[in-house]
């Protein structure tokens, strides 16, 4: 009796760890996160990079709300940013950034109670800087089944931060068609600098 005790109970115990294992491997799910939206804006004063997961609604959406000074191409280091989510519907939402998380950056959290298309205003108001930005279309979903499809980002792409732009002197806008100098059809011909030239001779008579 006791030796089929002793056989009986190793397959229990390994019946036993086989279905905790089974049960955590279920567990274990990695939640996908949303994709991220972009915006580059230039305004009268300012440039705005801003970046947001697809929006869902009634779940924290943060944004990360990149200004530079155009006069300088310098982070906004100071100022008051109202912003102002207005739905189709006419109602809003409004919040009230006192000063940027860190240098250039305000990093407002929204939650959106209704589903469909909003306007985002922002209202900066500061020593260093006054803008009004504007961003159409802002799109919060029902569920994450209705996002649209993701488009493929190139390798060949290279992060450039700005937090890093700010660092260094750099300026960029947006492209546009200019007149340039004329151009002058000629023939001409190329000469070394007198201390870059020598004759050389020949030793042999041509």
């Amino acid at each position: 009796m006791s030796n089929q005790i002793k056989r009986f109970f190793p397959i229990v115990l390994s019946l036993f760890i086989f279905g905790c294992d089974l049960t955590h491997d279920h567990d274990v799910v990695e939640k996908k996160e949303a994709p991220t939206v972009s915006v580059t804006l230039y305004n009268k004063a300012t440039e705005l990079f801003m970046e947001y997961p697809q929006i869902v609604i009634d779940s924290a959406c943060k944004f990360l709300i990149h200004l530079t000074d155009l006069k300088d191409f310098k982070a906004v280091v100071t100022g008051t940013l109202e912003i102002i989510f207005t739905h189709e519907s006419g109602e809003k939402i409004v919040i009230t950034e006192n000063k940027p998380a860190r240098d250039g950056i305000y990093t407002p959290t929204v939650k959106f109670n209704k589903v469909g298309k909003y306007k985002m205003e922002m209202n900066l108001t500061g020593t260093q800087v006054s803008d009004e930005i504007t961003v159409p279309d802002l799109v919060v979903y029902a569920s994450e089944k209705n996002f649209p499809a993701e488009k493929e980002e190139s390798a060949s792409l290279i992060s450039f931060l700005k937090e890093q732009q700010w660092k260094i002197d750099y300026a960029t806008e947006t492209a546009s068609l200019r007149d340039i100098q004329a151009s002058v059809s000629a023939t001409g011909e190329f000469v070394a600098k007198p201390e870059l030239y020598s004759k050389v001779i020949s030793l042999f008579p041509e």
